[in-house]
């Protein structure tokens, strides 16, 4: 069996990572009757490596709350988001408290958020949301959204390990985001 990597051209002359793999095909006498190949798109899985090699760099020998601001700031790194914030929910599960955020500092998000009407409620109702533009039209009373010129939107619930829901991670962005299709599975890690 052959297996190899290379970058495979398409006719309007962009390129893709592609997978070869190729297995001769014997014959009862063991002489070769075929060759088998196939060539397999592997853009997904580079851009979930990079996610995932990104993630384990910034948490590399780091502990507490630095390593929360890492973690923030490689999903931000992978995702080309203005801003990825983790919450905890606080006022009996009508606020979140931003615990770390980058690239922008902690200092610039509101000390606590209602919830009410934003897309954080149905992150913490559905487990994971994607909003890939309009995202302030969709939620016109989460008036920070528009104050910040957010477009885009991925938010992932966080529970406990009994399976409680103790806040979110989301990533806004002022430009559509093109997510990986890993993205909830990427986001679920952290």
């Amino acid at each position: 069996e052959t297996h190899n990597e290379y970058e495979v051209l398409r006719k309007d002359g962009s390129s893709f990572p592609a997978e070869f793999r190729s297995s001769t095909v014997l014959g009862d006498d063991g002489r070769p009757l075929a060759v088998v190949s196939f060539i397999r798109d592997i853009s997904e899985s580079r851009r979930s490596k990079r996610a995932i090699d990104a993630l384990v760099r910034g948490m590399a020998g780091i502990i507490g709350v630095e390593s929360l601001e890492r973690m923030a700031s490689g999903l931000a790194e992978w995702l080309g988001a203005d801003l990825v914030v983790l919450s905890e929910l606080v006022e009996g599960g009508r606020a979140l408290r931003p615990l770390a955020s980058a690239p922008a500092p902690l200092s610039a998000c509101p000390a606590s958020q209602d919830i009410e009407d934003s897309p954080c409620s149905l992150v913490l109702e559905r487990g994971f949301l994607l909003v890939r533009e309009g995202v302030a039209e969709l939620f016109p009373r989460d008036r920070s959204l528009a104050a910040m010129g957010i477009a885009s939107y991925a938010g992932i619930r966080i529970c406990d390990s009994a399976g409680r829901p103790r806040g979110t991670l989301c990533a806004l962005s002022r430009r559509p985001l093109d997510p990986d299709p890993a993205l909830e599975e990427v986001m679920g890690l952290m």
